[in-house]
């Protein structure tokens, strides 16, 4: 399990978590972590739903979270991160459409 403390890390820019074995839901603290650029969450397994308050994430450029088993409606908080340039969501287990705010 990723620990909700993590979010007090709020000068953390870039955060790589991949290729572990955490389990459970995504870390609720991480959507506290405004000033990150990176986040790597993929190759572990998490479950549930990605937040839609991940859309507080605003200077995100690189988002991976390929490879858990989320679940759910495409995360509408993605809609908020305009800096946003590269977006892995593969080997999930999401479901409904993109909104057409990215496109």
């Amino acid at each position: 399990t990723i620990p909700t403390e993590l979010g007090r890390l709020t000068n953390i820019v870039d955060l790589w978590l991949y290729g572990n074995t955490f389990t459970g839901a995504f870390p609720s603290g991480v959507a506290s972590m405004t000033k990150l650029t990176t986040l790597y969450l993929g190759l572990n397994e998490l479950i549930g739903t990605i937040p839609t308050e991940l859309g507080r994430l605003t200077n995100i450029v690189d988002l991976w979270l390929y490879g858990n088993t989320f679940t759910g409606a495409f995360p509408s908080g993605v809609a908020s991160m305009t800096k946003l340039t590269t977006l892995y969501l593969g080997l999930n287990e999401l479901i409904g459409t993109i909104p057409t705010e990215l496109g």
